[in-house]
């Protein structure tokens, strides 16, 4: 995915006061269904491609053994989200990916076991990019959805204060912010920007994020953790 790729327009948005002179925000175009799309798109390669390193890593069997009857119809790279049953603490066993990746050398299951999802937290990318690949495959297509950011300068006689909120909706409403007493407000300028998220609360803190940016970060965990670790593996 090269660097400044970008999916199209973002949303419109406009702005109105209400009653109590708070800003309104509301979101006058909807971003364009082909963004939804090309990110499907993107989520199923990267998940692919892990598929695809896993299966050649089984085919050379460095270990020497017979491969089980139809072991290419259950190998996968393995993504677990929790620890399986009767096991309190990493690393698992050895024999847990046994199924999915029969007769692995000790060096490859010591390095695919260390990223797995159940051992790093909600934003780790391997996690996201499963939980993405999950809803994708098994659920429906990944949704994507409008979001905006607010920025404030707030110019007093005694300085600036700068603030930014994110994750604003349509609909959202902002309070005019109080200057600090004693020093009246010289200048207050906003600015609103909107940009396109993935609709999905499976992925956490990421649907926060624009949708670019989650599938840099998961492109960029394959890109430089993942296949230099496997192009050892696989010699």
């Amino acid at each position: 995915m090269p660097s400044g790729s970008t999916f199209g327009d973002t949303p419109q948005v406009s702005r109105t006061k209400s009653s109590q002179n708070q800003t309104v925000i509301h979101v006058t175009e909807q971003p364009p269904t082909d963004i939804a799309i090309l990110a499907g798109e993107i989520v199923y390669q990267l998940r692919s491609a892990l598929d695809h390193l896993a299966f050649g890593l089984v085919k050379l069997n460095h270990t020497g053994i017979s491969l089980p009857l139809g072991w290419e119809q259950d190998c996968e790279f393995p993504l677990r989200f929790e620890l399986p049953k009767r096991v309190t603490k990493p690393p698992v066993p050895q024999t847990y990916f046994t199924k999915v990746l029969p007769g692995i050398t000790r060096s490859a299951f010591t390095f695919i076991e260390s990223v797995q999802p159940y051992l790093h937290g909600a934003a780790n990318a391997l996690r996201i990019l499963a939980s993405l690949s999950n809803v994708d495959k098994h659920r429906h297509l990944n949704v994507t959805v409008p979001q905006v950011v607010h920025h404030e300068v707030l110019r007093t006689a005694h300085g600036s204060v700068a603030v930014s909120r994110g994750g604003l909706k349509h609909g959202a409403e902002i309070k005019p912010r109080v200057p600090p007493q004693p020093y009246p407000t010289v200048d207050l300028k906003r600015s609103f920007a909107a940009y396109v998220t993935f609709d999905e609360p499976t992925v956490g803190d990421a649907a926060t994020l624009e949708v670019e940016h989650v599938l840099q970060v998961c492109f960029e965990q394959i890109e430089t953790v993942i296949i230099p670790t496997f192009e050892q593996l696989l010699k």
